[in-house]
């Protein structure tokens, strides 16, 4: 408007204004919103305008009454305006606009625009009293939205009104009723008061103020007696504070005046929390000062009020508080107060503290003990005491802080606490916080006492600090509270708490002042001796006589671990490897060299070295050859280097390079600043300390004494982290130079197996091998006396007498038996496995060793596996491991050792247990491979050890099945080994085939689909049955049809017998990938050499019997799966057992829709056994959609497929609204819009059914619609059904808050007041909707699209929504609202006033209410069952649904064809919306999916007799005849297609198809020919794997070249079902390899038999057709490809193979070419290609020609060129009979529409199409001319890359010898463009060399110099660069 002002003087600008203005008016009384808002905004810009001229003119005259005209002109811009703002005030009280945009026809739209309006008309007086009561009227029991809209204008409105109207607004504001409030209404008041009080002049106020508006309000609001929600008194107490402190008024007479009426409350116990927060705000340090504040509460004395009343509280809820339940109490609301159990203690713990910093009110020591016991000892429960503990932490904080300052006041109180409260608590209750408060005192204490020197930290930072990491330095080591801490260690129950003390307490040491130095090793010793003391006192204590109690016992069984805890930490603490220090217990020195990559990070110019090292040796050593090798020249010590290895830096640094698994690359880096830690005198390590023998003599024998499996590992734990026993150690090393005999029984001790255990570690140290040749020497010669004197003797009396199978020996018994079995074995075997012990060749003693191993081998594999922490292998396996290594050997020493041992009872057992039946792994492969060794490498027991193994192996065959399912893989592996080496005729091998046999018939199916656990038994068998065929042919000719049907169809090809019901586990017994290989393994085995024709015959009838094909014709539904590239692995149904919804394009909202119905389980069931009319089941127009989405629930139900289609259905639908025209699938819908057309669709249709009530049942719920009298008892009600309950989501946080919004309902009041019709009269009343009837299944909409109405488009609601798991609808029931009412006090209506009209008609689907009754009791709570997603904007998305299992609980992801499971746990991620998290502070990113439906269950409630409706689930038994017959064929073919297109078929296949190479049987090759060609076309061309298809075709085309009969039959396939084949194979098929092979073969075969037709003597007549007496079956074939000619033009980019199989048969001789001719194949194919520029479109009108081809390619026809070329050539070599027909295609190929055609192919400049065009235009003067005017056009025209086939042409034409006499007619032109483009185009020519047909071409035309020069051109371009170029 304001562009268009053209302004000349004031009188005119201000009629125009007025002239504006009134249509502004016009525009507001209109009932159209746009209008409204358009009217408003002029009147808003006349206002804008009116303001800035005033700002705009001269100082001089921006006051006073009378504007002139110059003044206004010269500011044409401003637009139209009054001149003085008073007129136009006048103009808007006049036209009421206050009234029009208040009174009846308010929209909130329109009233949220106008506070400029009315802050124009309060600036100028214009705004009375009237007006704001008008405004305030407007909102009276109005919607919230209104309501509150007005309360934000008003609030905008606050600063310019004056005080006069605050008053008049805030007198409104008083008559709010306390209860009514929310917080919508409190931020109203709050923003009012404030505002208020900010314009209020200070300089009118007296010594004694009034209070601020808002205070009595607020002051009534936060009392315990208030009618207010909780939530709205909480905030009462903020909005109090913030009123009274806002500027000018703190402090102030109102706040001490409200401070003494809350010291009142605390005074008399009541709302004490809110009065105890309000003082703290009031008192604010941040507003007040700290002088103001100490006046203010000295006058109070509050500290003795808030300790009474803490102890009055105290002793008046104890009692309620033990009533409680622990688990809720502190979250538990008080009654009758509004605030819970924590936040009233919470409160007034805050409010002492705020004492203390503020008012420096000090705490005495009896206040503190009566803090204690009113919190601590009083206390109902532990969670309550955590209160307190936060609460002295802040406190000591406080105490900290004014220390800074010089204040000690507190310390007393503080070190009280400490040493007489925290000290004495009981440490098994002790838990996390309580202990940190510990913590902090422990450490404040003793920095106060001087005896800890911690570091000073900033005030702010102190409460980050971590308590449980000490810091700084100890100057005296006797610390006080050092006791109670040890106690919390030994005693605390909770195992973080223990760990954290353990953990503070040794790291206490590290802190030790340096000139506590000399006491170092004096403070440790002291540690370990303590340590060690409570263990030996705990052990006496578990030893005494009674024993103790439980809970003694596990008392004193804590201290222990605890104890080990510490000393264990101790170690990895404390401990600094030096060049003193040694090895770790079990650590080998020496071993395996490894070549470490060594790479230096910072600070080195040599980036990385390679240092040998072996991997025995320390990290430590590791260090020193780092810096010998100078990579870090500024490290000096090893402690400065850090090396990482795998991402983690190595330590400890005496640990072994193996331990730490360094193999072959590390980084090492540099530490910063000076060495640190303990100090390195090797007196005071740790290790040193605990290696003495006093403490070694202790550990071992805690071993012994403690029977306590969990201490035994965390002392042998311990001993294994410190080195070897030196004195042990030493004593066993001795013993090759001490005289005398060693002291076996001593050295190696077996009454304790630990301590045996530790020995023997020590000697396998000492037995492995050394790379260092001086220490390998003296290990030598230490093995050899160790051999000698009788050690070796010794181990081996200890394996044999010691009982290592019981469990008091211990849990290290099987680690220690296995470590003697290796000593012994190191010993008795040489490096080749073989024994060598002379002493041990005596039969007896070697027979007694044999007993012990083989018992020691049993008792291991039927101990259960204990692994191992240090390798993870168990050991149960290292013994057998170790026990097989010496017993194969001992076993072996002579046949007779080796007979007896096999044929013993022990062995019997032995290999039960230890080969098939343990669970161990590792024994089950030692035990096997051990077998198989000893059956091979020693030929003098093989024989005998063979035949008797197989013999028991055989023996326990038939046991397998029960007892060893799960544990035979070995034992077959090991069977099949021996039957490999030992089918001789020594066994009855026929028995064996037998048994295997009948065990394999009679095997149960135990492999699934989803699962790649293979059976082990089913392998085996078959197995055993393939090796047993292979060595006897007798047994493979006695197979015959029972093993083949057994193999052949129930292990490899069954199927179910109803594919409809799912079964646990369905057919066939082999599923997995390496079983079915065992199978086929078997199959063809039987078909193979002597004896197996027969089976191949069998075989192969089967083979042939299968439905070939199938997949490749049309389905019942008739839609046709020509499937290229198939895997039936991709397309199987999900793992999770659901299957999807194929996207039609755009149809995500009903797939989506669709999988929440399905997952309806009575929904589903009752649709798909609904019964429909028989007239109707094929009516699309009656039951369509209901017929479809039966069928697709049955799909969905029982298909095999990963997804079913649902374009059927989309069919059946139609677009609403838009005169029922079909559903557009590419065009996305909302999802509830869908589900109400569907349910609109499926009502009309379930009508004529047997469950027209379905829909109502399962989803349908009515609302009830009141108008509620306000001044009479009359109620009007009137009901609507719905299925998906709408809520609003914009501007609300929860499902909770809109189902509030949705039951809150409107006040009808003023003009808009109900007419009661028993009344006759108008009321106030109130409007609202409630739930009636609840339905089974609630839908709720979410309505995330909105219409924004300043953006004017549509928008989608990101925000956080959320929404219950579990909901209750009973308080938005129409019951449930009146009980609410009654209990609030409210007025409920009589139930016999209720006026109930008939429903009227809804456009939503209504269901009937007839049908239901008011839900019982209890029904009215509901379960999440589904979530329906919406990811995009409002514009364009995706919708996909999150379901849940009814039956499992299990929650699935259905996102179209995709269906996982999904954790329920990510639903607040994944469905509530808002902002992402991950989004930076400064960009925003909303969370784009976001739910839009919600699915409720109805809560399962206890059946009624009779009532089994809820209970249905569908079957296949259920599914109607019509769709179970059509899934059962669609079933049974996805099987089947799975069996067909297994890649272990696929080499079976190519074996079955190869036989004939090997069995030259004609039958048999005719068998095998006819697989091998339907395999070939109906499995392997679709596959999407295809080997060796070269090969075999190649096969078959040899095959069919020998086999007449058999190419008749190959002919007669392919014509079977309408040439469907044919179509596939040589139109449709996509893949070029698959086209290429079968049109080789189908040539191949068409020649063969065409020829052999020949020589029968058939022949042709004169028009071509075949003469009797014969009619050859290859002319029929060829005829019937001929026929479909004009239906290949679809297939115009793959159908070249079909045109080549007529010019290879052309090309195959004169056979070919009579036939050729005789029918008219040229010209066909001509016609064809040309289409619609056919020449014989005049001629040949019967023809449906089509255009083929598109803009970037055309159809290939160099098959049609050769085959027009070869035929010309043979006719003109050898004319036949068919001369006229020869003339016609003659004709054809000469005409130029086919020449132009070919030249613009893509293999045009192929040899056949140029040697056709140069033979039709030789002597055809006028041909010739066209073609070059061709050449030239389509040089001229087209891309030059796309030009080779011209210049192809041209220099064919060019090098004919007719040329010259030609060229001398042929226009200039040709010529001069031809060379012209050369030399333009010659860099292209000269870049792509390897175009050499252009280069021909150009050659061509530089030898015809004399025509060159005769065009004139020979000044202008030089001959030789014509020739350069060319």
């Amino acid at each position: 408007m304001a562009d268009k002002a053209r302004l000349v003087n004031p009188a005119e600008n201000e009629v125009i204004t007025g002239f504006t203005l009134d249509v502004a008016d016009q525009l507001l009384q209109c009932p159209v919103l746009e209008k409204r808002l358009a009217g408003l905004n002029d009147i808003k810009e006349v206002i804008f305008n009116t303001d800035r001229a005033i700002v705009s003119r001269p100082a001089g005259q921006q006051t006073g009454t009378g504007t002139t005209a110059t003044a206004i002109a010269i500011q044409p811009r401003i637009g139209f305006c009054f001149s003085e703002p008073a007129k136009l005030a006048k103009w808007l009280a006049n036209k009421k606009i206050v009234e029009l945009l208040f009174g009846p026809s308010l929209h909130v739209e329109v009233a949220r625009r106008s506070v400029e309006v009315l802050r124009f008309m309060s600036r100028h007086h214009a705004l009375s009293h009237a007006h704001l009561s008008f405004m305030w009227e407007a909102s009276v029991d109005k919607h919230e939205t209104v309501t509150f809209s007005v309360y934000s204008l008003l609030t905008e409105l606050a600063r310019v009104l004056t005080a006069e109207d605050r008053a008049f607004v805030y007198e409104r504001v008083q008559r709010i009723p306390l209860a009514a409030y929310t917080a919508q209404h409190l931020d109203f008041v709050t923003s009012f008061c404030k505002s208020d009080a900010i314009m209020t002049d200070p300089s009118t106020e007296n010594d004694d103020p009034p209070d601020p508006m808002g205070t009595d309000i607020f002051w009534a609001l936060l009392q315990d007696d208030s009618p207010a929600p909780a939530d709205v008194a909480r905030r009462a107490v903020q909005s109090a504070a913030e009123v009274l402190t806002s500027p000018h008024r703190a402090p102030s007479k109102p706040a001490q005046r409200v401070i003494t009426k809350c010291f009142e409350n605390v005074q008399r116990h009541t709302s004490v929390p809110q009065s105890l927060q309000l003082v703290q705000q009031l008192l604010d340090p941040g507003v007040t000062k700290d002088s103001d504040i100490v006046t203010v509460l000295s006058e109070h004395n509050p500290l003795p009020l808030v300790l009474d009343d803490l102890v009055h509280w105290r002793t008046v809820m104890f009692s309620w508080a033990q009533a409680c339940p622990v688990e809720q109490l502190l979250d538990s609301v008080v009654p009758p107060t509004k605030y819970s159990y924590a936040e009233h203690i919470q409160s007034r713990l805050d409010f002492l503290l705020f004492l203390v910093i503020t008012s420096k009110v000090l705490l005495t020591t009896e206040n503190m003990d009566l803090l204690w016991k009113a919190l601590l000892v009083d206390a109902p429960s532990l969670h309550e005491r955590d209160l307190f503990f936060p609460w002295l932490n802040r406190f000591l904080l406080v105490t900290q802080d004014v220390r800074r300052d010089g204040i000690t006041n507190n310390d007393d109180v503080v070190g009280h606490t400490f040493s007489r409260l925290l000290t004495q608590l009981d440490p098994s209750v002790m838990g996390p916080v309580a202990f940190g408060t510990f913590l902090r005192y422990f450490r404040h204490v003793n920095g106060v006492a001087a005896k800890w020197e911690t570091t000073q930290v900033p005030s702010g930072l102190a409460s980050n600090i971590n308590p449980a990491v000490p810091t700084g330095t100890i100057l005296d080591a006797d610390l006080i509270g050092l006791g109670a801490l040890r106690r919390i260690v030994l005693e605390v129950v909770d195992p973080k708490v223990g760990n954290t003390a353990v953990s503070f307490l040794v790291k206490l040491q590290k802190l030790l002042a340096p000139q506590l130095q000399q006491s170092y090793g004096a403070i440790r010793q002291a540690f370990v001796q303590r340590c060690m003391d409570t263990l030996e006192q705990s052990s006496s204590a578990l030893a005494q006589q009674p024993p103790l109690a439980e809970a003694a016992r596990d008392k004193e069984l804590l201290r222990m671990q605890r104890s080990l805890a510490l000393l264990k930490t101790f170690l990895e603490e404390l401990e600094t490897v030096t060049e003193q220090s040694r090895l770790r217990h079990g650590a080998v020195a020496g071993g395996t060299l490894l070549h470490v990559t060594v790479h230096a990070v910072m600070g080195s110019p040599l980036t990385s070295k390679i240092i040998d090292i072996a991997d025995g040796e320390t990290l430590l050593t590791l260090k020193k050859k780092i810096l010998e090798a100078k990579l870090l020249p500024l490290a000096h010590e090893p402690r400065q280097l850090t090396v990482i290895c795998g991402g983690k830096a190595l330590q400890p640094d005496n640990a072994t390079l193996a331990e730490l698994h360094v193999t072959t690359s590390v980084h090492v880096i540099r530490k910063t600043g000076a060495p640190t830690g303990a100090p390195d005198d090797f007196n005071v390590q740790p290790s040193t300390i605990l290696s003495q023998p006093c403490h070694f003599d202790t550990l071992f024998r805690l071993l012994s004494d403690v029977d306590d499996p969990t201490i035994g590992q965390l002392i042998w734990e311990l001993l294994c982290m410190l080195p070897t026993n030196q004195r042990l150690s030493q004593e066993l090393s001795d013993i090759a130079t001490k005289a005398g005999d060693p002291q076996w029984d001593q050295l190696l001790d077996s009454r304790s197996l630990f301590k045996l255990l530790y020995s023997l570690e020590i000697v396998e140290s000492f037995l492995a091998p050394s790379p260092d040749p001086t220490e390998e020497t003296r290990r030598s010669t230490w093995r050899a006396y160790f051999l000698q004197h009788g050690g070796l003797r010794h181990v081996c009396a200890i394996t044999k007498c010691t009982d290592f199978a019981g469990r008091a020996r211990g849990a290290k018994r099987r680690a220690c038996l296995a470590s003697l079995l290796h000593v012994f074995a190191c010993f008795a075997l040489d490096k080749e496995g073989k024994f060598v012990l002379e002493e041990h060749g005596d039969e007896a003693e070697a027979q007694q060793l044999v007993d012990a191993l083989v018992k020691a081998i049993t008792d291991s594999a039927l101990a259960p596996s204990t692994q191992s922490p240090a390798t993870g292998k168990s050991e149960e396996g290292r013994v057998v491991l170790y026990a097989m290594a010496l017993l194969v050997p001992a076993a072996t020493q002579s046949s007779a050792l080796a007979d007896q041992f096999l044929s013993s009872d022990q062995f019997d057992s032995f290999f039960c247990q230890a080969a098939l039946l343990t669970e161990d792994t590792e024994i089950r492969s030692a035990v096997c491979e051990g077998l198989t060794k000893l059956c091979s490498e020693w030929p003098e027991a093989s024989a005998s050890a063979r035949f008797t193994i197989l013999q028991k192996a055989l023996a326990l065959l038939p046991h397998v099945e029960a007892s060893a399912f799960s544990t035979c893989r070995q034992f077959f592996d090991l069977l099949l080994e021996l039957l490999e080496v030992q089918c001789t005729d020594q066994f009855d091998f026929g028995e064996v085939f037998a048994t295997a046999m009948k065990m394999l018939l009679a095997h149960p199916i135990c492999e699934r689909f989803s699962s790649d656990s293979a059976d082990c038994v089913a392998m085996g068998l078959l197995s055993i049955l393939r090796i047993l065929v292979s060595h006897f042919s007798e047994l493979k000719m006695k197979a015959g049809d029972e093993v083949i049907e057994e193999v052949f169809t129930k292990c490899l090809f069954e199927l179910p017998a109803d594919p409809l019901v799912v079964a646990a586990m369905p057919p066939p017994k082999c599923k997995t990938a390496e079983s079915r290989q065992k199978a086929f393994d078997l199959l063809s085995e039987l078909c193979r050499g002597v004896g197996g024709k027969e089976n191949a015959s069998l075989v192969l009838r089967r083979l042939l019997a299968f439905p070939w094909g199938a997949h490749t014709v049309a389905t019942s539904s008739g839609k046709q799966r020509a499937l290229w590239n198939y895997s039936p692995e991709f397309s199987e149904r999900a793992a999770c057992g659901y299957s999807g919804l194929q996207n039609q394009g755009c149809t995500c909202y009903m797939n989506s829709l669709l999988q929440q119905l399905y997952m309806h389980e009575e929904f589903r069931a009752r649709l798909v056994t609904t019964k429909l009319p028989e007239a109707n089941v094929t009516s699309q127009d009656d039951s369509g959609t209901l017929c479809q989405l039966r069928r697709l629930f049955a799909y969905l139900q029982c298909g095999q497929a990963r997804y079913a289609d649902t374009l059927p259905l989309c069919r059946t639908l139609r677009q609403h609204g838009n005169s029922g025209a079909p559903l557009n699938v590419a065009v996305q819908m909302d999802a509830d819009e869908f589900f109400a057309q569907l349910f609109d669709v499926l009502e009309g249709q379930l009508k004529r059914t047997d469950s027209k009530d379905l829909l109502n049942e399962c989803f349908g719920g009515t609302v009830c619609k009141q108008i509620i009298s306000k001044e009479c008892e009359h109620v009007s009600e009137r009901e609507e059904g719905f299925y998906t309950l709408s809520l609003d989501v914009l501007r609300k946080k929860s499902v909770l808050e809109s189902l509030d919004a949705f039951v809150l309902g409107d006040q009808l009041t003023g003009d808009n007041k109900y007419f009661c019709e028993k009344c006759s009269k108008k009321v106030d009343a109130v409007k609202r909707d409630c739930l009636q009837h609840l339905p089974r299944t609630l839908v709720v909409h979410c309505k995330r699209f909105e219409f924004d109405l300043e953006l004017m488009r549509r928008i989608k609601v990101d925000d956080r929504y959320e929404f219950p798991l579990r909901l209750n609808l009973e308080p938005y029931t129409k019951e449930g609202l009146a009980q609410r009412e009654k209990k609030d006090g409210g007025s409920s209506y009589p139930t016999d006033g209720v006026d109930s009209p008939a429903p009227t008609p809804s456009l939503t689907p209504s269901p009937a209410s007839s049908s239901m009754s008011p839900p019982p009791q209890g029904c009215c709570e509901y379960e999440l069952s589904g979530v329906l997603v919406h990811m995009g904007t409002a514009d364009y998305g995706h919708y996909y649904s999150y379901a849940r299992d009814r039956r499992t609980g299990d929650w699935l992801c259905f996102n179209d064809t995709c269906v996982e499971k999904f954790d329920p746990a990510m639903v607040a991620e994944q469905c509530y919306g808002g902002v992402d998290p991950s989004a930076t502070s400064t960009w925003v990113r909303p969370r784009t999916y976001s739910a839009y439906m919600l699915f409720y269950q109805q809560c399962e409630q206890k059946k009624q007799e009779g009532d089994s409706a809820s209970s249905v689930v569908a079957t296949s038994g259920m599914i109607p005849d019509d769709v179970a017959s059509e899934l059962r064929a669609e079933n049974m073919r996805f099987l089947h297609e799975k069996h067909l297109f297994d890649n272990a078929f696929h080499t079976f296949a190519n074996t079955m198809a190869t036989l004939p190479a090997a069995t030259p049987d004609d039958l048999l090759a005719a068998q095998c020919l006819k697989f091998g060609t339907l395999y070939l076309f109906d499995t392997l061309a679709h596959s999407k794997d295809r080997p060796n298809m070269k090969e075999l075709s190649d096969l078959l085309c040899q095959s069919y070249a020998k086999n007449v009969e058999a190419c008749r039959w190959l002919l007669d396939c392919l014509l079977m079902s309408g040439a469907t084949r044919v179509r596939h194979l040589l139109l449709q098929c996509p893949v070029d390899d698959v086209r290429r092979v079968a049109s080789e073969i189908v040539a191949s075969a068409v020649s063969v038999l065409a020829e052999h037709d020949n020589a029968l003597g058939f022949c042709f007549g004169e028009e071509g057709d075949v003469v009797p007496p014969t009619q050859s079956d290859a002319f029929r074939f060829l005829d019937a490809l001929l026929s479909m000619l004009y239906e290949v033009h679809p297939y115009w980019r793959t159908f070249s193979p079909y045109f080549e199989l007529f010019q290879k048969f052309a090309c195959s001789g004169p056979l070919g070419l009579k036939y050729v001719l005789s029918r008219g194949v040229i010209w066909r194919f001509v016609d064809l290609f040309l289409g619609p520029d056919s020449p014989l479109v005049q001629t040949h009108t019967d023809v449906k020609r089509a255009e083929m081809g598109d803009k970037f390619a055309l159809p290939e026809m160099e098959h049609v060129a050769a085959l027009c070329d070869a035929v010309r050539k043979r006719q003109k070599a050898e004319p036949t009979a068919f001369v006229s027909r020869f003339r016609e295609d003659d004709a054809v190929m000469r005409s130029l529409p086919f020449l132009a055609r070919l030249l613009r192919g893509t293999h045009a400049d192929s040899g056949a199409v140029v040697y056709l065009i140069v033979d039709v235009c030789a002597g055809d003067e006028q041909l010739t001319r066209s073609v070059l005017a061709e050449i030239y056009s389509g040089i001229k025209t087209l891309d030059w890359a796309v030009t080779r086939p011209h210049f192809a042409v041209l220099s064919a034409l060019l090098r004919t010898p007719s040329l010259p006499t030609l060229l001398s007619d042929i226009s200039e032109n040709l010529l001069k463009f031809v060379l012209g483009s050369v030399i333009l185009r010659g860099q292209f020519i000269c870049e792509q060399k390897r175009n050499t047909t252009i280069l021909k071409a150009l050659q061509a035309v530089c030898r015809s110099s004399e025509q060159h020069r005769s065009c004139g051109l020979h000044g202008k371009v030089p001959s030789p660069g014509i020739h350069r170029i060319a």
